[in-house]
């Protein structure tokens, strides 16, 4: 699979129909979305190329929130990740810290 790090513009307009797909936009809906620049390409072959995304220095367990500080972005890209990620195996879940779900590299 080969993922591609973009940057694009998204161009949005007032929906004044008061549909539902826009309540967290609040009002705000996407009409284009336009490719700018493809900034950087990486095949990953296996789940291990996959786990080279994940920085170095994270607590044993980690929790979404602490992918996020280390990688700094944004806690809805971390949680995406950690799914991917646990999806193909490269994480596992070992318990919970509150509410927040704790990862552990299943490699390790």
């Amino acid at each position: 699979m080969e993922v591609l790090l973009i940057r694009e513009e998204e161009i949005r307009h007032r929906d004044e129909t008061g549909g539902w797909r826009n309540w967290r936009r609040r009002g705000w809906a996407t009409r284009e979305r336009l490719l700018l620049e493809v900034l950087s390409s990486h095949v990953l072959s296996s789940p291990a190329d996959a786990a080279a995304f994940l920085p170095a220095g994270l607590p044993r367990p980690f929790t979404t929130g602490e992918l996020a500080t280390a990688s700094g972005q944004p806690m809805w890209l971390s949680q995406k990740m950690a799914y991917c990620l646990r999806e193909m195996g490269v994480l596992t879940v070992v318990g919970k810290r509150g509410r927040s779900m704790l990862f552990e590299r299943s490699d390790a």
